[in-house]
């Protein structure tokens, strides 16, 4: 920022659910708290606004923005939500295991019946990811949504 002022835009990562990896003896809850202090950093530093890891737990988001605007992260700072839809069942799974994302049961149960059927997959993708927008933009949470496309 010293340098270039506002020539470059700076996105930096948040982490709704945290990440896979935590650190020795860290739960949790003391993962998601160190990235928003870390997030918090980020912001004092100069970040433009943040981006979120993929998440399709709402609940996780919503509680991420709390958390951050109790550790002092104002609310004009843009924590846009990072969304992915589903494409197929093995991508989804492929994702999910990678990033160890929490799959709230009511999409689980919805995805069982369909999960061999790429079509039906896709459809469910994208009615669930336009659920998820409409339920975060009504909420006042989030301004607006980052789409994970991942080549598809």
């Amino acid at each position: 920022r010293q340098e270039f002022g506002d020539l470059f835009t700076i996105a930096v990562p948040g982490y709704p659910e945290g990440t896979r990896e935590l650190a020795d003896g860290e739960t949790r809850e003391e993962n998601i708290k160190r990235h928003v202090q870390e997030l918090k950093y980020k912001c004092e530093a100069g970040a433009d606004l943040c981006i979120t890891d993929v998440f399709y737990d709402t609940n996780a988001y919503a509680n991420f923005i709390k958390e951050c605007r109790e550790a002092g992260i104002a609310r004009t700072f843009p924590i846009v939500p990072g969304i992915l839809p589903i494409h197929s069942f093995k991508s989804f799974e492929g994702i999910v295991d990678h990033l160890g994302i929490n799959v709230p049961a009511s999409i689980r149960e919805a995805i069982e019946p369909i999960k061999e059927d790429d079509a039906a997959m896709q459809e469910y993708g994208i009615s669930l990811a336009e659920s998820m927008c409409l339920e975060l933009l009504n909420s006042g949470l989030a301004q607006g949504m980052y789409f994970y496309t991942f080549n598809l």
